[in-house]
């Protein structure tokens, strides 16, 4: 057992692989709560003093395109345990289930192109999922994996590549007999190629996996039966997609979800990797890791500076933070608003103009020249959207609600309008500001009115299991505290 591993008497239920910028904060996290790690790094093994453990994992984890959270899949137990105890340690965290889960066989009917980036679109009754990079006529049906899922409103990207995975092999639809790369003996290779030319299914390849070598070696009929199964699958699937009406599932892959770190998450997650005595962690860590590669290696600079001389750290950190600040805007800079919804989607707002910014203190003041359609009335506040207006936008870095002014081109006011959001983060390349929209907001119009908006969608997103209770809870009395401090002024 490791230095990091629970005391504990029960054994471990699942075990996880996990990759990315939030791997060694998590995977000791996990550790703490009983998961067994398989397929570790190099240096989350020396970080955690980790034995090899070669296994397949039950889950999965790595971070998202973005680096704001986390893509996860495995077996359903297991990730429903894992968003169980994110919900319960990590007040902020945003969970969004996919409707698809990953290597999904679907078939689907193709119900529009995209010329501009050569793409297809596929519906399946519940979501739509998108072909890159592969134009196929309307109303053609065929066989799709999801090879990312939909999450949230987001579309599946699919692949007509088919798969079908095992524990030692993978089937691959019109494809020559391959081996892992990591597998390096080549007497096994030899073998291992010997034993795939015998058994290839007709239009199917097989892929053998890492686990392929060792089990050879111990009994080669456990990869004849497997491959037996995985083409009796094959054969399922292929009479399963003459036989169905589109849309519908031929098979079913594995669960996945999206978990989203906010501000709060990401300082929590940086406190349990402070934890880890054989490494030093700055504040605003996985903050910081977001900014790009670059940065990256900074942080790791400073942190491996500290570790050895722990006794300039404050000097350190100092330094390290006032760098980042030289690359924050500056008056008149364009800064972007990434409104993120809890289902994932990302509204780009109007961007807005630095008017001012205290790099101290993170309050920041924009002027936003308004889009959209004239003549038409702004959400909540009653009054009308006329050519010329503009919105003076004012927050503090790290508070949980934006406010907005709306003005007419002769700088009257016309209203207030409050978000309530998890606390607001500044990043860099390109300027912007981000958060999760939280669904509630308060205004107050031009007759002094205040009034509290959308109750109904923060009740909804909860019942839906986005959020936790906690979180629901806290966004209302946000709320309720801005509400007062507003009727009080």
């Amino acid at each position: 057992m490791s230095d990091s591993e629970p005391e504990t008497d029960s054994e471990p239920k699942f075990s996880i692989r996990c990759r990315g910028i939030y791997s060694t904060a998590l995977t000791k996290f996990l550790l703490d709560k009983n998961f067994k790690v398989t397929q570790s790094s190099d240096l989350i093994r020396e970080r955690l003093s980790l034995n090899i453990i070669p296994e397949e994992p039950d889950l999965s984890i790595q971070n998202t395109w973005n680096r704001q959270g986390i893509l996860c899949w495995g077996k359903k137990e297991a990730i429903d345990e894992f968003i169980e105890i994110l919900q319960e340690h990590f007040l902020d965290v945003i969970i969004r289930k996919s409707i698809s889960g990953k290597d999904t066989i679907l078939k689907g009917k193709v119900i529009g192109i995209n010329k501009y980036n050569q793409s297809s679109i596929l519906d399946f009754g519940k979501f739509k999922g998108i072909i890159e990079n592969k134009i196929i006529p309307i109303g053609k049906f065929i066989m799709t994996k999801v090879q990312q899922p939909s999450i949230g409103k987001r579309k599946a990207i699919l692949t007509t590549n088919i798969t079908i995975p095992g524990i030692n092999a993978i089937l691959i639809r019109n494809s020559p007999n391959k081996i892992s790369k990591k597998i390096y003996d080549q007497e096994i290779r030899q073998n291992l190629m010997k034993l795939a030319g015998s058994l290839k299914p007709r239009t199917w390849g097989i892929l053998w996996r890492t686990n392929a070598a060792e089990t050879i070696q111990e009994d080669d009929n456990i990869l004849i039966e497997e491959i037996d199964r995985l083409t009796d699958t094959s054969n399922q699937i292929i009479k399963k997609f003459r036989e169905l009406e589109a849309p519908g599932v031929i098979y079913e892959g594995i669960p996945t979800f999206n978990a989203e770190f906010p501000s709060i998450a990401k300082s929590e997650l940086d406190n349990i990797r402070s934890e880890i005595e054989n490494i030093s962690t700055i504040p605003n860590h996985h903050y910081y890791k977001i900014f790009g590669e670059n940065f990256s290696f900074l942080i790791n600079f400073a942190e491996e500076l500290i570790h050895k001389i722990p006794q300039n750290k404050n000097e350190i950190i100092q330094e390290t933070q006032n760098y980042f600040k030289q690359f924050f805007p500056n008056e008149n800079d364009i800064v972007n608003i990434y409104h993120v919804k809890i289902d994932g989607r990302i509204f780009f707002l109007s961007p807005g103009s630095v008017i001012s910014f205290n790099k101290n203190n993170g309050k920041i003041k924009l002027r936003r020249e308004l889009r959209g359609r004239i003549r038409s009335y702004y959400n909540g506040i009653g009054a009308i959207k006329e050519e010329g207006d503009y919105a003076i936008l004012d927050c503090n870095f790290g508070d949980w609600f934006i406010r907005t002014e709306y003005f007419s081109k002769d700088h009257k006011s016309k209203g207030n309008y409050w978000n309530i959001n998890t606390p607001i983060e500044l990043y860099i390349n390109p300027f912007r500001i981000q958060y999760v929209d939280l669904e509630i907001d308060l205004v107050k119009r031009i007759d002094g009115e205040i009034q509290i908006l959308d109750e109904e969608k923060l009740d909804r997103v909860y019942e839906e299991k986005y959020i936790s209770k906690k979180l629901k809870d806290l966004a209302f009395e946000k709320l309720f505290d801005l509400k007062k401090t507003i009727e009080n002024n």
